[in-house]
């Protein structure tokens, strides 16, 4: 049988789920420590990290799902950022000051930064010599 081989640009999308899932496990963590009960559907990254490297069609279409949604909701995160940039009051953060302006700012640039991404993978994930790994056709 003829071994598939996983491209680079599939291999850090499957990555980067891998990470977000490990991040969602802290993040619950953490929650529930305080506790108080968090939901964290970034979970699903590792079974879609395993399902990409695996080629499962199924993990590809929930991977593209959560691509469209980064991409439907970062500019409106980043909307809310510069309309409630009135509403923010100062943070303190391990006993230092973080001003509204600058957590505003990083609202802005890491939803700008995470559109890019979700572009990127989408563009990777539905380019057609990946596609064709997730659905092989029969040879005769």
């Amino acid at each position: 049988m003829n071994e598939r081989t996983i491209p680079m640009a599939l291999n850090i999308v499957a990555i980067v789920y891998l990470l977000s899932g490990i991040i969602a496990v802290f993040n619950i963590i953490f929650h529930l420590s305080r506790s108080s009960l968090y939901l964290d559907f970034n979970v699903l990254g590792f079974p879609i990290f395993f399902g990409l490297r695996s080629f499962s069609p199924g993990w590809r279409t929930c991977a593209l799902v959560s691509t469209w949604l980064n991409l439907l909701f970062t500019p409106v995160i980043a909307v809310i950022a510069v309309k409630s940039h009135a509403i923010f009051v100062t943070f303190e953060v391990f006993g230092a000051y973080i001003s509204p302006l600058w957590v505003t700012d990083f609202s802005i640039v890491f939803s700008i930064v995470s559109f890019i991404y979700a572009l990127w993978e989408y563009r990777v994930l539905t380019r057609p010599d990946i596609r064709a790994l997730f659905y092989p056709t029969e040879n005769p």
